[in-house]
């Protein structure tokens, strides 16, 4: 299930690759286009502390578990939609894709993922 969704949302935003990870950085799945997986794990891996921490504060402030973070680089974005129990989605998109629609389609993929967990 996890696999397919992430096959999925790569084919509906163009993204250069989707990885859903646990609490530890370590992945239950991934799809991508041109990097190998060794690089994108290690880039999941290095998003989750903080997507942890960032959790804990949403939690903290009464926001509730999930949380979703854009971040903007001069090539790509990165969007990463944070679950419950500190699971978290990273997509990577360049920077010709509809980042609008990504985080729509990301968002319906957390949900789904978080019903599963």
């Amino acid at each position: 299930m996890f696999q397919q969704a992430l096959d999925e949302l790569l084919a509906q935003t163009g993204a250069d690759f989707a990885i859903f990870c646990d609490y530890e950085g370590e992945f239950i799945a991934l799809s991508s286009r041109e990097a190998d997986a060794f690089t994108v794990r290690l880039t999941a891996a290095q998003y989750g502390a903080w997507t942890v921490g960032l959790q804990c504060a949403h939690g903290l402030y009464g926001l509730g578990e999930r949380a979703q973070v854009l971040c903007e680089f001069p090539t790509s974005f990165i969007l990463i939609e944070a679950l419950r129990g500190h699971y978290y989605i990273v997509l990577k998109l360049p920077k010709s894709a509809l980042v609008g629609r990504a985080r729509w389609r990301l968002r319906a993929v957390g949900e789904r993922f978080s019903a599963e967990l």
